[in-house]
């Protein structure tokens, strides 16, 4: 089956599609977007995002789920499946933890991300406290031809934005905002973990 092919590791990326089914990775013409994501639970704010990303580019917004992640323990078969059964979408499994690894499997993609994460992009502390390490990743992104979309995200009692994170100049066009009037969420999976319990 090509999910146990995926946490195997002889596969890089598999599509799971809505009916249930899987389907190896194509990539579509022409790029498209996609929202990565732990989607533990799947919340409104993501489902908004998917929205409005696509209005902005123009292009397909996919959600995409990688099993393992740099901050968390890789996600089990029965972990993944539970996830993606909360997605009414295409969702792109990936082994990728990173962004330049989900670049080089899957070109011309633009990838929606919010403020957190996009700090967490250009903080040499995920590249080994090599700042010459991130800019050559982010570098290789470019020559992928993919980019990301920033949305907004509360921060204690601050609204943060793209503005608030340090982008190294020659790194700039590889970002774009999200106007707060176009996308605003203050929801969060890990608040909702919490409320749960």
């Amino acid at each position: 089956m090509l999910l146990d092919q995926l946490i195997d590791g002889t596969a890089d990326a598999i599509w799971r599609l809505p009916d249930g089914s899987f389907e190896p990775l194509q990539p579509t013409p022409g790029g498209q977007c996609l929202l990565p994501g732990s989607f533990n639970p799947l919340h409104s704010g993501h489902q908004e995002l998917r929205a409005v990303s696509e209005r902005m580019t123009g292009l397909q917004t996919s959600f995409e789920l990688s099993i393992r992640n740099v901050d968390k323990p890789a996600l089990n078969r029965d972990a993944v499946l539970s996830r993606v059964q909360q997605l009414s979408h295409p969702v792109l499994l990936t082994t990728a933890p990173t962004f330049v690894g989900k670049a080089n499997i899957i070109r011309q993609i633009t990838f929606v991300v919010g403020v957190d994460t996009a700090k967490r992009i250009v903080d040499p502390v995920y590249y080994g406290d090599s700042p010459a390490k991130m800019r050559e990743s982010l570098h290789s992104i470019r020559r992928a031809d993919c980019r990301f979309l920033v949305a907004g995200r509360v921060s204690g009692s601050d609204f943060q934005t793209l503005s608030d994170v340090g982008i190294p100049i020659e790194l700039s066009d590889l970002f774009e905002t999200i106007p707060e009037d176009q996308f605003r969420s203050d929801i969060s999976s890990s608040q909702l973990r919490r409320d749960a319990h």
